[in-house]
């Protein structure tokens, strides 16, 4: 299996619209994640620093 990560920051003031506009995932972005093998997503967001990891 092979792991990958990216780190990226939320802009000032923006967490909640991030979280509004990604949660649940779109199940149009789930269906072109399974289609090219991924089986497990998670994406973290830092509450102190903003960054999603």
């Amino acid at each position: 299996m092979i792991r990958k990560a990216f780190v990226m920051s939320v802009h000032p003031g923006l967490e909640v619209e991030y979280r509004r506009r990604h949660s649940p995932i779109w199940p149009e972005l789930e269906a072109v994640l399974r289609a090219h093998g991924v089986s497990n997503y998670s994406i973290f967001l830092h509450p102190e620093t903003r960054q999603l990891f």
